[in-house]
Order: C-alpha cells, then structure tokens, then sequence
C-alpha cells in the first residue's frame, strides 16, 4: 500500500503540487502535513509556524569624494532598519566603535559594511575604495618655510 502526503497552508485548500513528504516553503504562515495511506487512514500534523524573516540591503551611499587631501574627510552611509546593527570594515578588518549606520572616513582604504537586520539575515555592500593624499607635512613633522630677501644694498 502507498502512502499520499499532502501539504496544507493554514485553513486554506492543498497547496498545488505539495504532495511529498518535504516542500520548500516561501511565504510565512502555519503549516500542516495530511498523510494518507492507501486504506484512507489519514493523520495530520501539527502546526509548523513559518517565520520568513526580511533580509537587509547593504547600500553604500558615499557623501564626498572618493580622494581628498589629509584633514579632510568624507561620509557614508547605509541602509537603517528597526533593529539593524552595522559593522564597518577597512581593508577587511572590522573598525572599532564604527556601529552606526554612518561612518566618516578620514584614512585610505577600502571600506565595506555589514549589515544585520537582527534576525540571523545578514547582507555586505560593496567596497568603496577611499584615498586620502597626504600633504607635506602630514607625517606630523613641521615643515619651516623662510622667505628669503636679497638686499641690493
């Protein structure tokens, strides 16, 4: 005797084509499993609650440039949500104290972002390469200028 499965949304009638014992589900909702054996017993189960959960866009909105002189800087931001956290990254290591959905960018680097919607679903942008061009000087040595005048005395 052979076994029939049938996969039911809730209330609502058999989902067309859910007759295994596994389907693939898409949209949240309780779900039910109706099997049936060949002499027509049937038994259902109980109530499978199925959460789907919104994953996150990690966008990168850069406002500045993308080079610019030392001393300067320039801002970017992403994609905020309820609950969201952020975890910025230069050159793939995480920035310490860098958790809010926008960060200035002072140093060269190829800055990305990781954003969690706090729901296991998690989304990385795109790295966005930032040069800073130093400027003589920037080492934090003092360049000493002198004007020099030639006397024609």
């Amino acid at each position: 005797m052979s076994t029939c499965s049938e996969w039911l949304p809730g209330n609502a009638g058999a989902i067309s084509g859910a007759v295994n014992d596994r389907y693939t589900v898409l949209l949240a909702g309780n779900y039910y499993l109706v099997t049936t054996t060949g002499h027509g017993c049937s038994d259902t189960s109980d109530a499978i609650s199925i959460i789907v959960n919104t994953m996150p866009h990690a966008s990168l909105l850069l406002e500045g440039d993308t080079i610019f002189c030392s001393g300067n800087s320039a801002f970017i931001s992403t994609t905020s949500g309820p609950g969201y956290t952020w975890r910025w990254r230069r050159n793939g290591q995480d920035i310490a104290a860098a958790v809010d959905s926008f960060f200035e960018v002072r140093f060269s680097g190829a800055y990305d972002v990781i954003v969690s919607a706090g729901n296991s679903c998690v989304d990385t942008s795109v790295i966005q390469e930032i040069t800073v061009m130093r400027i003589a000087g920037d080492d934090g040595v003092f360049i000493r200028t002198e004007r020099i005048v030639k006397s024609t005395r």
